[in-house]
């Protein structure tokens, strides 16, 4: 009775997606959506289950506060506002979680994120995949600097929404570059992930979506069409209109070893060898095709060959009964 309009209910009542403007929590999210955002282009609004999802992370929060403040940390300048960087003269800023301070009076950098049992599972076995999180704390300690040059580490408190169990990280300024620590105990552990020049990174993203907006163009598109980072975009629809056309109108039999980056023609290599023992390696096959396609996506190949080995790209138009009707993109990989 109540669970068929809760969604509905949450669909209905959100409010008016906020004029753009720069965000910390923006800076790894696609460009292309950004630029989207940024020159007013209506998104279509979020279904009601995200909604949902998005209000219990603000409620995990709450609560996992509550929690430390029984605790002997004091937890203190919750939602305070830093200025991090100005872009094109205009302030870049954000909110951050707040401040958490121990018994011997140190200061450090209180972030928190509620995540599914999936994505939580995920950033304990590859720390690399909690890389947006980290480039967001980074962004506010450059802020934090600014006004309290003694906090150099912040505490990452990563929750599972669905066990109610926790996860922790320390990230360290060592600028231009930050660096993830794991925790053993109360402890700062091992180095497990490095990101160089992080700053610098996010201030040529933004710059490179005030340039977008002014010449009134479109960066390419960063993620295969059926990414999962597409999955809940407000402007996934547009985005993909025409791109069935835009690739059959590409260049065909390009011989794929003449125009890839070292770091491209590695991922293509991988790809064909893990092809021959596909049995065992599904789920990095499934990422690599994703990033293959990206690739010719990025040199505009809709057929060509590396070495002996044929890629293609063909469209399926599947149709829908109990979901809608779909175009399906495929890539046919053959030995010559």
């Amino acid at each position: 009775m109540l669970v068929e309009i809760i969604n509905r209910i949450a669909e209905e009542t959100q409010e008016e997606r906020q004029p753009y403007k720069h965000r910390p929590s923006s800076a790894c999210r696609c460009i292309r959506s950004l630029v989207y955002h940024a020159t007013g282009v209506e998104a279509k609004p979020l279904p009601g289950r995200a909604l949902l999802v998005f209000d219990d992370g603000r409620w995990a929060e709450e609560l996992t506060a509550n929690w430390i403040r029984k605790s002997t940390y004091n937890l203190h300048s919750e939602q305070m506002y830093v200025d991090i960087f100005e872009i094109n003269g205009v302030k870049v800023g954000g909110s951050i979680d707040g401040i958490i301070q121990d018994l011997t009076g140190k200061d450090y950098l209180w972030e928190h994120k509620a995540i599914n049992h999936f994505s939580f599972n995920r950033i304990q076995d590859e720390v690399s995949s909690g890389h947006d999180y980290y480039v967001q704390c980074a962004l506010y300690l450059w802020g934090l600097q600014k006004i309290q040059p003694d906090i150099t580490e912040a505490v990452l408190c990563i929750k599972n929404k669905n066990t109610a169990q926790y996860f922790e990280l320390f990230i360290v300024a060592n600028w231009p570059a930050v660096e993830i620590y794991n925790v053993i105990g109360t402890q700062k552990g091992l180095c497990v992930y490095k990101i160089e020049n992080v700053i610098q990174k996010c201030k040529g993203t933004f710059e490179t979506v005030d340039s977008h907006v002014a010449l009134k163009t479109l960066p390419a598109r960063p993620y295969a069409r059926d990414a999962w980072n597409c999955s809940y975009c407000g402007w996934q629809e547009l985005c993909w209109v025409g791109y069935r056309a835009e690739v059959e109108a590409m260049p065909e039999n390009i011989d794929l070893s003449k125009i890839l980056y070292i770091d491209q023609a590695s991922l293509f290599r991988e790809y064909i060898n893990l092809l021959s023992v596909k049995s065992n390696t599904d789920k990095r096959l499934k990422e690599l095709k994703e990033m293959v396609k990206t690739i010719l996506n990025e040199n505009k190949v809709q057929t060509g060959y590396y070495g002996t080995i044929w890629f293609s790209r063909i469209f399926r138009d599947v149709k829908g009964y109990t979901v809608p009707s779909r175009i399906d993109e495929i890539l046919n990989v053959k030995q010559l």
